[in-house]
């Protein structure tokens, strides 16, 4: 059974991503693929995260190239972030 924090990491994670990338969150997945799902090139995932270090996540430890979905990028938050 995942955290309850996953989850709500999870969802904030995508509505952030649905807000770059123009997109309705109910068009984005945990299983969605950054490059082959999402047709995000290194720059894009570069300036998404910029945007989620603006809303506060801590992305300094973070290798994005690395990630290959957004659940990867939200298990990776979820291990740096307490969420209420």
């Amino acid at each position: 059974m995942e955290e309850p924090n996953h989850n709500l990491l999870s969802l904030k994670v995508i509505k952030l991503l649905a807000e770059n990338l123009g997109v309705e969150t109910e068009d984005i997945s945990e299983d969605d693929s950054f490059s082959d799902d999402l047709h995000m090139a290194p720059d894009k995932l570069a300036d998404f995260a910029e945007t989620l270090s603006a809303s506060g996540f801590e992305t300094s430890n973070l290798s994005l190239e690395e990630l290959e979905t957004v659940g990867d990028l939200a298990e990776a938050l979820s291990s740096h972030e307490d969420i209420k």
